[in-house]
């Protein structure tokens, strides 16, 4: 192998190592978008899990009232009568 030959091989593994560079920049460019968005997710999931307590609570709380048949009987019965 002649000193020619020798450098184009050099010059070929030294394109071949900063296109692998480029690449590994853009998939941590990448990564780092992904890790951003998946942080906003989790953020709005965790705003969602709070929401759903709240609702299952006024949920629990209107159907507690409405299974409360005779309560809502006899004060409807008293509007009624008058009392």
């Amino acid at each position: 192998m002649n000193e020619n030959q020798f450098g184009v091989l050099l010059e070929d593994i030294l394109d071949r190592v900063k296109a692998i560079a480029e690449g590994q920049r853009v998939m941590e460019s990448k990564l780092h978008n992904m890790e951003n968005k998946l942080h906003n997710i989790e953020s709005d999931v965790k705003q969602v899990k709070s929401d759903v307590k709240v609702i299952k609570s006024y949920l629990g709380a209107v159907e507690d009232g409405l299974n409360d048949h005779e309560r809502r009987l006899l004060i409807l019965e008293k509007r009624v009568s008058g009392c």
